[in-house]
């Protein structure tokens, strides 16, 4: 079992600050673009993406090469698991993914959970709309899987450290997957408080137990839950939660937020002139204290987003003036040649610079190359596989797809980027400062 614990950096470059180490819950902010907060989560997301998205766009009607495919089956070596929206799947505009074959597990987001374990809100989920999409996953050999949410570390304390509304939302949630038809859930609680741990432990264990009991053709229950970056209080047992589950999808993404410096949304590679916290870093963090025997039940999350701040210089990094505001994938691609596509090497990320309204913005997003310096370092350390936040940000581009296909699709030979023909720029407002 996991103590509170000292972080211990070992791939990233040069911690500094507290006599080389910092402590779970002391915040490190000592270098350009890190607050003293926790990296953005799901929370921070789901507001200002529900309301920036606009409707999805068709996907190129292109077939994946023949020599990949399988029948009624995903064609990775490694776990592929997509969060789908439901702002981003509705019964007008459903979202089709253009390679169901690079997916295992599909994560429809969300349902809202409360203290005491009852669904407070679910948010399309067990309609005519969402039973489409049941059909279509498991036509395609993918897992359908119902993300479960809760955002207050007071109100996660109070379920988990009762029996009793353990017990209850357990109950709820093998009700919400059988009569949905789904696969299992995915559980994102977020800041999880200390006083949780124990507790949080023994909720994943027994909903675990539960899901797979209930599963009506006898086969395991899907388990996982959405893991933090960086646990500032200690309040994860990494080694226990990856041994009693199907798997930690890691939240890798929100490094620098809107309230900070610009920065790279999911650096590779950190350490000066950046923060030491990187993508890197996380996975060192989940491997010291998950245990390197669990390393293929962790699934490291990757944005299909960016961000975009408005700065005094071009400089890199440089310094805001102003809030930034979410960049999706597939408006960034519209645009990006029209600025100029530029990669930051250290961090291996992409980032450009759009004059707007008198100012300049710098908006820093992953590419092909830079999402696929990622999935290629996961395959390199043999973890379980990657997620991608959000399903749907990718719009009628393939490239991120290209990405996934050239590093895990077992037998393709030639891994270069042969991105395919660029769709015309698609409209949409411009995002709008967070608050």
């Amino acid at each position: 079992m996991r103590i509170p614990r000292i972080f211990l950096p070992i791939a990233c470059a040069a911690l500094v600050a507290l006599g080389g180490v910092v402590h779970a819950d002391v915040p490190f902010d000592g270098l350009p673009g890190v607050p003293a907060r926790e990296p953005v989560g799901h929370r921070d997301l789901e507001p200002e993406q529900r309301l920036l998205e606009v409707a999805p766009t068709t996907p190129p009607a292109v077939s994946p090469p023949a020599h990949i495919r399988k029948e009624n089956g995903p064609a990775v070596s490694r776990e592929v698991w997509g969060y789908l929206p439901y702002w981003s799947y509705t019964a007008t505009s459903p979202y089709v993914p253009a390679r169901w074959d690079l997916l295992t597990v599909m994560m429809w987001f969300s349902v809202n959970m409360n203290s005491a374990g009852n669904i407070t809100d679910k948010n399309g989920w067990g309609g005519a709309t969402t039973s489409a999409i049941v059909t279509q996953a498991h036509a395609h050999g993918v897992k359908l899987v119902v993300t479960v949410t809760n955002f207050d570390g007071t109100s996660i304390a109070t379920l988990v450290n009762s029996p009793t509304n353990r017990a209850n939302a357990i109950s709820n949630l093998v009700d919400l997957v059988v009569s949905g038809g789904a696969d299992g859930v995915n559980i994102d609680f977020e800041f999880v408080p200390r006083s949780g741990r124990d507790g949080f432990v023994a909720f994943m264990t027994e909903l675990k137990q539960a899901m797979t009991a209930a599963q009506p053709n006898g086969g395991p229950g899907h388990v996982s839950l959405a893991g933090p970056s960086v646990d500032w209080n200690g309040a994860y047992d990494y080694d226990v939660l990856l041994a009693n589950t199907d798997g930690i999808m890691v939240m890798a993404y929100g490094y620098y937020w809107s309230g900070g410096n610009p920065g790279p949304t999911s650096p590779l590679d950190g350490g000066s002139p950046w923060s030491t916290y990187c993508v890197k870093w996380t996975i060192d963090d989940y491997l010291t204290w998950g245990g390197v025997e669990n390393r293929r039940k962790v699934v490291i999350g990757l944005p299909w987003y960016g961000r975009s701040w408005a700065v005094a210089s071009t400089n890199v990094p440089t310094t805001s003036s102003g809030s930034g505001a979410t960049l999706l994938y597939k408006n960034a691609e519209a645009e990006v040649e029209t600025y100029g596509r530029l990669y930051e090497e250290h961090t291996s990320s992409t980032y450009y610079h759009k004059p707007s309204g008198g100012q300049t913005l710098q908006r820093w997003y992953d590419d092909y190359r830079s999402f696929k310096a990622k999935i290629a370092y996961v395959d390199e350390v043999d973890l379980g596989g990657v997620g991608i936040w959000a399903l749907g940000y990718e719009g009628a581009y393939p490239d991120l797809w290209n990405a996934i296909d050239d590093v895990f699709v077992t037998g393709t030979v030639d891994p270069g980027p042969e991105p395919g023909p660029e769709p015309g720029p698609e409209p949409g407002p411009e995002p709008s400062p967070e608050p």
